[in-house]
């Protein structure tokens, strides 16, 4: 089951990883995806091990395309991926992308 249109009233612009280059990281074009953005601090385990805080959780479709490396822009603002968690909750609950920030 997906995520009701309507309950995803934010929007984030992501710009895939591309790889890096000798000026840094690549990008590609950006995508505008629908999401619902929740402001609310907590404790994140990252992939290396450490645990930071996230001061935002991005919910999103579960075929969202967004990943640990990619940029994502919120409000004007960059923020950080600090670690994408995907929930296939079966029949009774939507599957959904959860994203915690920075």
């Amino acid at each position: 089951m997906r995520v009701p249109a309507s309950v995803l009233v934010h929007t984030v612009t992501v710009e895939p990883y591309l790889g890096s280059s000798g000026r840094g990281p690549r990008y590609g074009p950006p995508v505008e995806v629908p999401c619902l953005v929740a402001e609310k601090r907590r404790s994140v385990r990252t992939k290396d091990g450490r645990t930071l805080v996230a001061g935002s959780t991005i919910h999103a479709q579960l075929d969202a395309p967004i990943g640990l490396e990619d940029r994502l822009t919120y409000r004007g603002r960059v923020v950080e991926v600090l670690a994408v968690n995907r929930h296939d909750g079966g029949r009774s609950t939507p599957n959904s992308l959860e994203v915690m920030v920075q």
